[in-house]
């Protein structure tokens, strides 16, 4: 039987924020890949109003990929464990219910699966969070210095600019 599947009705929703999560950090890092390239590959702009302004077009929207997926991932990252500890404390529950009950010596099973749940939700957002908290770094490492360089190119493109327009 899958963790997911043992972690009661959370472990749905934590195979979903699983997948996102995956998704998101799969799009951003070959987002960030591909502007890497286009900023190494980022020509000066031609000496020319228009190829300045195109040069410009190019820089906006390098910019505006770079901070793609972004804000999903620190919510993914955040949510998970929050799951799993709602996943412990409905684990919990359900235990503490069984222990109430006359019958705890013959209803054994129901605090062991109670237990179980609890224990299997917290791993599980614990197992996502942990990677994506790393990776997510990671990723804003690359896209701090994709911006760096993309920064360093425009500052030498106004230089050129002012240098012909002088």
């Amino acid at each position: 039987m899958s963790a997911f599947a043992l972690a009661g009705p959370l472990g749905v929703v934590l195979l979903l924020c699983a997948a996102l999560l995956g998704a998101a950090l799969g799009d951003r890092a070959l987002t960030l890949w591909g502007a890497r390239r286009q900023v190494r590959a980022l020509a000066p702009p031609a000496p020319s109003a228009d190829g300045t302004a195109r040069f410009f077009h190019v820089v906006g929207a390098l910019d505006a990929l770079l901070g793609r997926h972004r804000a999903v991932v620190h919510v993914l990252v955040v949510l998970a464990p929050l799951l799993g500890l709602l996943g412990t404390v409905m684990g919990m529950i359900d235990t503490f219910s069984a222990l109430t009950d006359a019958e705890v010596y013959e209803r054994s099973g129901g605090v062991a699966a109670g237990v179980s749940q609890a224990l299997i939700t917290t791993e599980l957002g614990l197992v996502i969070a942990a990677p994506g908290v790393l990776l997510s770094r990671m990723l804003t490492r690359q896209e701090e210095s994709v911006r760096n360089r993309l920064g360093a190119a425009v500052a030498d493109a106004r230089r050129r600019r002012r240098g012909v327009a002088a």
